[in-house]
């Protein structure tokens, strides 16, 4: 499943805001894990179908962002979702991957592969 959507300017800067990319537009520093956590599964729609690279000359594109399931627990700051790559790359290993994007930058996630097909292999991370 494919969506396009168009980013409003908004969006854009919340991003820049979360990642901490300077004023001078230098290319952005990896987010640590605190800063991850700030991310919604609404900051992640706008890149759907877009383009992720991982070392070495790895692709991964973003199909799915999905929530995970309705958190009534007055503690949790955001609700759970996940993120469904797709890529034509061997690697089927779970574990960190470290993906680079030209508007997100630098993201270190874990990913799980979940699904594979004789083209692809999809994998997954979760934000809970």
């Amino acid at each position: 499943m494919i969506v396009a959507t168009v980013r409003r300017q908004t969006d854009s800067a919340k991003v820049r805001r979360i990642l901490g990319e300077e004023e001078n537009n230098r290319s952005m520093a990896q987010p640590t894990q605190q800063e991850l956590h700030t991310f919604t599964l609404e900051d992640f729609k706008p890149f759907i179908g877009q383009q992720f690279t991982c070392e070495p000359e790895q692709a991964f594109e973003l199909t799915e962002v999905a929530p995970l399931f309705q958190q009534d627990d007055p503690r949790v700051k955001r609700p759970p979702f996940s993120l469904l790559f797709k890529t034509d790359g061997e690697s089927t290993n779970q574990g960190m991957y470290t993906l680079r994007h030209p508007e997100l930058g630098v993201l270190s996630l874990f990913m799980v592969p979940v699904d594979q097909t004789v083209d692809y292999v999809f994998f997954e991370a979760t934000f809970t």
